[in-house]
């Protein structure tokens, strides 16, 4: 819906069930949901080794982690990409109808992982390549708001608001990630005075 308004098209939100002929937001949302699930099941997923390298080095340090994205696709997403187990939660658009969250660039999908990993907001990091998943982080007041710029869009992902921005995960390490919590999080106004523990 957001899309469509910064292009100035105007469709009624419509319903749910609304299929893909129909000049609805739904309608719209269930055809690109329809042509989606065919290239997902004919493609499979691509899987950047660079992600999971540190997913399982946080994993190995002690982090939870969560997915959290807008997505009605991610259960099946992660299982083609045979992922899921890294994952302790998963908060999707299945489950943000289900709760009545509200989207990106609200952070309701964010402070929702978090509630149910049992982690504070400052001291969650949210990885994100889209600029309404860093504002979301950048609203939620989030520890660590990191940009990936995979699209040469790192420019735009600093101005939303990233903390740090990157081209590839990479670029960064757990020890990096922990030295932007003692040396920044801790320092900031309000934050807690507790040193950062993972």
């Amino acid at each position: 819906n957001t899309f469509l308004r910064s292009h100035l098209i105007d469709l009624p939100f419509g319903d749910p069930g609304d299929t893909a002929k129909q000049d609805t937001v739904c309608g719209l949302g269930n055809g690109k949901d329809a042509s989606f699930n065919r290239i997902l099941r004919a493609q499979g997923v691509k899987v950047f080794g660079s992600t999971i390298a540190l997913i399982l080095a946080m994993r190995r340090s002690g982090v939870k982690v969560a997915v959290a994205t807008s997505s009605k696709n991610g259960a099946l997403v992660l299982r083609k990409a045979g992922v899921a187990e890294m994952f302790e939660t998963r908060v999707d658009g299945v489950v943000s109808a289900e709760l009545g969250l509200m989207g990106k660039p609200a952070p309701d999908i964010f402070v929702e992982a978090c509630e149910r990993l049992g982690a504070s907001r400052h001291r969650a990091v949210i990885v994100e390549d889209a600029i309404t998943g860093v504002q979301a982080g950048t609203r939620g007041r989030f520890g660590l708001t990191l940009g990936v710029a995979r699209d040469g869009n790192g420019e735009a992902l600093r101005q939303e608001g990233a903390d740090i921005v990157v081209n590839d995960l990479s670029q960064i390490s757990v020890d990096e990630i922990d030295h932007w919590f003692e040396t920044v999080v801790r320092t900031r106004p309000g934050a807690p005075g507790e040193r950062h523990k993972k």
